[in-house]
């Protein structure tokens, strides 16, 4: 479809809301056509090459961890897991179990997922956590569990599953009237 220039300037200028100034546009016969070229909208096979977080990992094994239970420590039994499957697999602590978590924790995950369905419940023992927790010296803390790796997924679950319960409550009662205190552990 051909259109006059002249017809395109006085079509637009009431939308610009502006007015032409004497001598901007020469009169001229020309007209301007719009090309035919046709562009798919999308390509059936074309996958994107970034995303704004990382695909979804592949999953080569399923490690599921059932608590020990009557308040035995679950962390050692976790770990195994993240050792078997934390590599490229899937660790999951099912719902509606509560892991009981008396040792400090350390996970490395490489393009794993670890699905906290249940609760964890770290114990209420300062004595243990204030003298075996890793240590956050810039900060004066210290934490039960230390989670790194790369390209992985921790997922809680859904409504009302997965959680962390740490007995804060134990941590500040022990540091009534203190700003601080020497091994208080962050999340």
């Amino acid at each position: 479809m051909k259109v006059p220039v002249a017809n395109l300037v006085s079509a637009a200028l009431p939308l610009l809301n502006t007015t032409l100034r004497e001598n901007c546009f020469e009169p001229s016969n020309k007209t301007i056509s719009a090309p035919r070229i046709f562009l798919p909208l999308h390509k059936a096979d074309a996958k994107p090459i970034l995303t704004s977080w990382p695909a979804q990992p592949r999953t080569d094994e399923h490690c599921v961890v059932k608590p020990l239970g009557w308040g035995r420590d679950d962390s050692s039994q976790i770990q195994e897991a993240v050792l078997k499957c934390g590599n490229r697999g899937t660790i999951t602590l099912p719902a509606p179990y509560t892991y009981t978590i008396s040792s400090r924790m350390y996970v490395k995950l490489n393009q794993a997922r670890l699905n906290v369905h249940g609760l964890l419940s770290f114990t209420p023992d300062l004595g243990y956590w204030i003298g075996k927790s890793h240590r956050v010296e810039f900060q004066n803390m210290s934490t039960a569990w230390i989670v790194e790796g790369n390209d992985y997924h921790i997922s809680g679950g859904g409504w009302q599953q997965g959680g962390i319960l740490g007995n804060g409550q134990a941590w500040y009662g022990r540091a009534a009237g203190q700003s601080n205190q020497y091994g208080l552990p962050i999340s």
